[in-house]
């Protein structure tokens, strides 16, 4: 992700995940879309950089999911409730 790809949509802040520049890589066609910025973490958006918005490392293939997800992951599961059982 990066600073570049915050923009408004149909008057909406989004992180734009849509492959409008043709250089960006996303995994499918499905993955494509823009996703509303939640309204909690507008404040950390107001100074726009630019370049890549995380430092995590990237992979062969150009992304940084892995690296991404195994330094997330723990901090979302704790913030998640598991669903109950049906």
């Amino acid at each position: 992700m990066t600073w570049e790809r915050i923009r408004e949509h149909k008057d909406v802040l989004c992180f734009c995940l849509v492959n409008d520049t043709g250089d960006e890589r996303f995994k499918n066609r499905g993955s494509m879309r823009y996703v509303p910025v939640p309204e909690i973490i507008r404040p950390m958006l107001i100074k726009r950089e630019q370049g890549r918005m995380f430092t995590y490392r990237i992979d062969r293939d150009g992304k940084a999911q892995a690296a991404a997800s195994d330094a997330l992951m723990p901090l979302i599961r704790k913030i998640t409730t598991p669903k109950a059982d049906m």
